[in-house]
């Protein structure tokens, strides 16, 4: 790489790491959708390569890999840097191209390698648009795997955690995370609701570590919430993430989440063991285990 090149791609790197960042996670069927759609809706630009979620599907590529776990921090920020690099709207260079490429040839059990190259082709068409004044981010609900690495990296960056009751989240449809981090990610056989309630359980305890370190940083939005008091959810949301908005685009944001079909799941088709240092951590964020619940509080150990 030529002298002047080199100093090109330094600045562009300083650039990109130093902007702000909303981004959006939590555990798969949490309302990240509804609490992106609050969002995309206040002027929130997340991609143009987006699903029916609203998730950012070029994050996916790059980050949805369990070798991301072990990655050195010298690849975790070229990938990260070529994400941004395609977020911001700037053209890729065949360099980065290849990087996004290497990443697409194997099969990730949930996402096939036909699906990730498609992914790499979206990233030859940046936005037609300057996005130098945007308020720019993503939503992906599996980057609170890696946030920690993320608010490391991107000092401007804030996170939104949307968070659900645990013992509901148990019964979620959606168990694709705890299938895809936590064991084989080709594997299909059913998650139970005592595996699933695990996961929420080890990833609320880091999320509930992380915020007592970046405090400013990361916002919890409980889904219960913003059903319960949309509009003062969303008012608090926004002045998190310093997106302004009138008095008439809050009233149409409040319409927008009253008009969301979600309902309660029914959670008790078979009893759920609850551990007591799992009743911690729910409590921890706001959530009790209501009289007749069909769950046990049980002493295993940990």
């Amino acid at each position: 790489m030529a002298a002047a090149e080199l100093r090109d791609w330094v600045k562009m790197e300083h650039q990109i790491f130093q902007r702000p960042y909303i981004s959006i996670g939590g555990v798969g069927g949490s309302g990240t959708r509804l609490v992106a759609a609050v969002l995309i809706n206040s002027g929130l630009n997340i991609g143009r390569d987006v699903n029916v979620s609203s998730d950012t599907l070029s994050f996916t590529l790059f980050f949805k890999e369990r070798a991301i776990l072990t990655a050195p921090k010298e690849e975790f920020e070229r990938r990260l840097y070529v994400f941004l690099k395609y977020l911001n709207g700037h053209e890729l260079s065949q360099s980065d191209i290849d990087i996004a490429d290497a990443l697409s040839k194997s099969d990730r059990g949930q996402h096939g390698v036909d699906w990730l190259a498609e992914r790499v082709r979206q990233l030859a068409y940046p936005p037609t648009q300057p996005l130098e004044n945007a308020a720019l981010g993503w939503k992906e609900p599996n980057t609170h795997v890696v946030v920690e690495r993320l608010l490391h990296t991107l000092p401007a960056m804030k996170y939104i955690h949307v968070v659900r009751h645990g013992i509901e989240m148990a019964y979620s449809g959606n168990q694709n995370q705890v299938q895809f981090w936590n064991g084989n990610n080709h594997a299909r056989s059913p998650v139970t609701p005592e595996k699933s309630l695990d996961w929420w359980c080890s990833v609320h305890c880091r999320i509930r570590d992380l915020c007592k370190r970046y405090p400013e940083r990361i916002y919890i939005v409980r889904f219960e919430d913003l059903l319960k008091a949309p509009s003062r959810t969303i008012e608090a949301l926004l002045e998190f993430c310093e997106i302004n908005v009138t008095s008439d685009d809050l009233a149409n944001l409040t319409d927008l989440v009253h008009s969301d079909r979600t309902t309660p799941r029914d959670y008790k088709q078979v009893p759920v063991h609850v551990r007591s240092s799992q009743l911690e951590i729910l409590h921890a964020f706001g959530y009790r285990i209501n009289e007749g619940d069909d769950v046990t509080i049980v002493d295993w150990n940990v």
